[in-house]
């Protein structure tokens, strides 16, 4: 949710999370999480160490990864001359978001590298097996 605090600051509101875009370490923090190909950058509501674990290296990127469609909505309690502003923080976020699943779902079609070297492998034995 996109709103503003007393000040007059655009601040966006997911999860647990706040972050006010003109606090340079909380615009670092969010540009982290809404950059970040991991889900659970920012703890779920009420998760527990366990869920909050990092991914394993070894998954497909884009596995787990969306941004809640939601998370980037213009507060309609948020004042009027602040609405423009928070609507094109909006229009641009929801925009990025969509491109970034894109991209991640585009990610995880691909195989880990790990699959790949399986791969690799199982080509090579075939063809020292079809030499013999």
């Amino acid at each position: 949710m996109i709103t503003c605090n007393e000040a007059g600051n655009i601040v966006i509101r997911i999860n647990n999370a706040a972050y006010d875009l003109s606090n340079s370490n909380q615009y670092a923090d969010f540009l982290l999480w809404v950059t970040s190909p991991v889900e659970n950058a920012i703890p779920d509501e009420g998760a527990t160490p366990d869920e909050d674990a990092a991914p394993d290296e070894n998954e497909a990127p884009g596995k787990n990864s969306t941004i809640d469609a939601d998370a980037f909505k213009v507060d309609d309690d948020i004042p009027e001359e602040h609405r423009a502003k928070a609507s094109r923080y909006a229009e641009f976020l929801v925009e990025y978001a969509g491109r970034r699943q894109d991209k991640l779902t585009e990610m995880a079609k691909t195989l880990t590298t790990e699959q790949r070297e399986n791969e690799i492998q199982a080509f090579i034995k075939r063809l020292k097996s079809e030499e013999a």
